[in-house]
Formats: C-alpha cells, structure tokens, sequence
C-alpha cells in the first residue's frame, strides 16, 4: 500500500456484485470506523475528564467541611465565654471598689495621726 496506494480496493461488492469504479463505499466505511474510533475516545476521555472533575469538588467540598469543623473546634476550645468574662469584671469591679476604700481609710487615718502629731 505505501508503494502503490491506488492498489487499496475502496470498493466493495453489493448483493454479490462487485461495486463500480466510482463506488467509494469502502473508504466511507473505513472513515466511519476512524470516526467513530475517534468519537468513542474522545467520548471517553471527555468521561474521565469529567469523572475526575466530579471527584475533585465532592473532594474539595469534603476538605472545606472538614477545614470548617475543625475551625469551629478551635474555636470552641479557644473561645471566649462572654457570660464568664462579663461575671469575673463585674468581680474584678468590686474588688477595685473595696480596695479603693480600704486606701481612702488608710489615708484618713493617715491624715489624722499627722494632724495629731
């Protein structure tokens, strides 16, 4: 065939008749062949690129949800409770408000022993 191509029959016999000379029937079925061997890969590999694509988002769906989670689970270890922060001011507030009168007593005291003397 590489030496002489015109020796390729493209022809084929029809009804038990041999085709005409013009009878292309041949090449078209052989093209047909091509085409559809084309097709079907490029159908699967269009399916593969697909199917990985799929897996790669239920994937990264999978690893933003798991990020998520383990975010929040920081956050509630780590987290601040408002109620208790809010409990320990107001704590921290009066024992400000004691201390300070304890000073101002102190001073008073103070005060008089300076003016005693």
């Amino acid at each position: 065939l590489l030496a002489d191509p015109a020796s390729f029959a493209i022809a084929r016999p029809t009804g038990g008749a041999a085709g005409g000379a013009n009878d292309g029937s041949g090449a078209i079925s052989l093209a047909n062949i091509a085409t559809t061997a084309a097709a079907r890969a490029v159908a699967e590999s269009v399916a593969q690129i697909g199917s990985a694509a799929r897996d790669a988002d239920l994937k990264a769906e999978t690893n933003k949800a798991l990020a998520d989670d383990l975010s929040a689970r920081a956050a509630a270890s780590a987290g601040v409770n408002l109620d208790e922060e809010l409990s320990n001011l107001i704590l921290y507030q009066r024992a400000y408000g004691a201390n300070a009168r304890v000073i101002a007593a102190i001073d008073e005291l103070w005060q008089s022993l300076l003016q005693i003397i």
